[in-house]
């Protein structure tokens, strides 16, 4: 279970902020690229996977990333024992579960960490892993 203090991060409540949000993601994401067959999203659901607007990294993707609800669970069964994992978020918040989910043989490494003092730093030393 994750503490969320009360709000979804991936829900309807963040309508308002959409069309500003895409707004910006799209000044941000000009030229959207293809998702490398490695990215599992848990923002579509398995059976969704194939539709072209889930292939690409665009702006749309990550609006309706933030908006949606997470398949969580579904998207980490297709993980592999032996991957790398990278997750990218603030806090390195599901390397527990992920550890328990996939396995000691894969290897995990978050880009921030909470209360780290110096993230920039940690960013770099993981980058450098």
């Amino acid at each position: 279970m994750v503490d969320a203090h009360g709000y979804s991060f991936h829900c309807e409540h963040v309508l308002p902020v959409v069309p500003a949000l895409r707004k910006a993601m799209n000044e941000i994401i000009t030229d959207p690229k293809p998702r490398s067959e490695r990215w599992i999203s848990s923002s579509y659901h398995k059976s969704e996977w194939d539709k072209p607007e889930s292939k690409m990294a665009s702006a749309e993707y990550f609006v309706h990333n933030l908006m949606s609800s997470v398949f969580f669970n579904d998207a980490v069964k297709t993980i592999p024992p032996d991957a790398i994992i990278i997750e990218i978020g603030p806090h390195f918040l599901l390397q527990t579960l992920l550890k328990r989910t996939v396995g000691p043989k894969a290897l995990y490494f978050g880009l921030m960490k909470r209360n780290e003092e110096n993230n920039i730093q940690f960013f770099m030393d993981t980058l450098g892993k």
